[in-house]
């Protein structure tokens, strides 16, 4: 018998003996025993609900303890993680910018060389070999330098106004030489509205090399790279205006896996160089955490999987008024 039935049944016998009146005496006598009997039931009941109710509490201060204990040791390895972590970067950066001289040096000699050795070709091109190599590592360390000072804060970023516009034909300059190896075309389509945005001009200039010489490095030879940047209205009074750019390629495009890890670190994508080019899986990471302290947004469109070539990179940035 449940309490609740128990309970019912004790409570319905008290209420007749309550409400009627002349009960002999045996009658009495048998109500009562019945009423004791139903009181023995419930009281059984209760102190079976007590019984449980003190071995589920006992339970669950157990099981409280036992989680209060596992989070204080998760929480201890967590600090003692991120520690390591610090230190680890810390020695990397070091590392990385004692090394960042020297080989800014030998990139130096080298070229200085090659002038003087203009028309022995075996010379020239090894130390074109030497030099290539060199800018690889190059590139390589400063976008370590750029991650360790990201990731821990050390950035201090100069926000001032500037014109994007600015900003982007001086990377496609700089990047034009690379393609034109490649016998690749770079379009770059604007109007003549203002481009004025308020950020780090050196952080926004390594923003769109990243996406820029990105597009170079993993489109095929003798295809076009269109290049565009758009100035957008803001959809009401009190929403401000963005900057967009996009920048589109020709090259192999992104499955749904690539575009999974696309902004991750050290991500080695499907995709691989064109021109034999190295891919340390820093840059797109590093673009991922510029555009945020910007308060922008970045993504990339493909439709590989639907056996369409081709990636769009997409940047947009706050509109400085």
């Amino acid at each position: 018998m449940h309490a609740f039935e128990a309970e019912t049944r004790f409570a319905e016998r008290t209420q007749t003996i309550i409400t009627k009146e002349d009960i002999p005496l045996e009658t009495l006598r048998r109500e009562y025993s019945h009423i004791a009997q139903q009181y023995g039931v419930l009281l059984n009941e209760v102190m079976k609900i007590t019984r449980v109710s003190d071995s589920t509490q006992a339970e669950l201060r157990r099981t409280r303890k036992e989680l209060f204990v596992a989070l204080q040791s998760a929480e201890v390895q967590r600090n003692t993680a991120e520690r390591l972590n610090e230190q680890k970067t810390e020695i990397l950066s070091v590392a990385a910018h004692d090394l960042k001289n020297p080989l800014a040096s030998i990139i130096g000699l080298v070229q200085i060389l090659i002038d003087k050795l203009e028309g022995d070709e075996e010379k020239t091109y090894i130390l074109s070999v030497i030099q290539s190599s060199s800018e690889r590592m190059l590139s390589l360390i400063n976008n370590l330098l750029s991650n360790s000072a990201i990731e821990f804060g050390k950035l201090s970023p100069e926000f001032t106004d500037s014109n994007l516009l600015t900003t982007v034909s001086e990377v496609i300059i700089a990047n034009t030489a690379r393609a034109q190896q490649k016998d690749q075309t770079i379009t770059f389509a604007y109007d003549d509205s203002s481009y004025s945005v308020h950020g780090d001009v050196q952080l926004l200039y390594e923003l769109c090399d990243n996406i820029i010489s990105n597009a170079v490095k993993y489109s095929p030879a003798n295809s076009t790279i269109n290049i565009t940047l758009t100035a957008i209205a803001p959809e009401s009074a009190d929403a401000p205006g963005c900057l967009r750019l996009s920048v589109q390629d020709q090259g192999p495009g992104l499955s749904e896996d690539d575009k999974n890890k696309l902004f991750g670190y050290f991500q080695r994508l499907s995709a691989q160089p064109t021109g034999g080019e190295s891919s340390h899986g820093l840059g797109l990471a590093i673009a991922k955490k510029i555009v945020e302290i910007h308060k922008g947004t970045i993504w990339a469109e493909s439709k590989r999987d639907e056996g369409i070539p081709g990636s769009r990179f997409v940047i947009e940035l706050p509109a400085q008024d």
